[in-house]
């Protein structure tokens, strides 16, 4: 487990109480490339909870493909979310 400050540490391991949240906000190596391709990219969280790039088509996959659901039960999420599938409209996704 790392020691001292947040400002003093050179690396944040498992079990650190920033070690999720800097998590959640670290986007994978190559993002950049992968949007430069792609004219809408939305990130997702794989497995491990790494956030990666999906284009439209896979956001609806993960979304509706149940890797999304997969997700919320490994982090414990069993609360209505609120968002909404709109099939007849295309990828419409909103918060109710």
């Amino acid at each position: 487990m790392a020691t001292g400050s947040p400002s003093s540490q050179l690396l944040i391991l498992p079990g650190d109480p920033e070690f999720d949240e800097v998590l959640g906000q670290t986007l994978t190596p190559g993002w950049k490339d992968y949007a430069a391709r792609n004219n809408e990219v939305y990130f997702v969280a794989d497995e491990a909870g790494l956030l990666r790039p999906v284009n439209a088509r896979e956001l609806d996959e993960y979304l509706e493909g149940g890797e999304y659901d997969q997700r919320l039960e490994q982090i414990g999420d069993t609360e209505d979310n609120g968002i909404v599938f709109d099939d007849e409209a295309g990828l419409i996704y909103a918060f109710e």
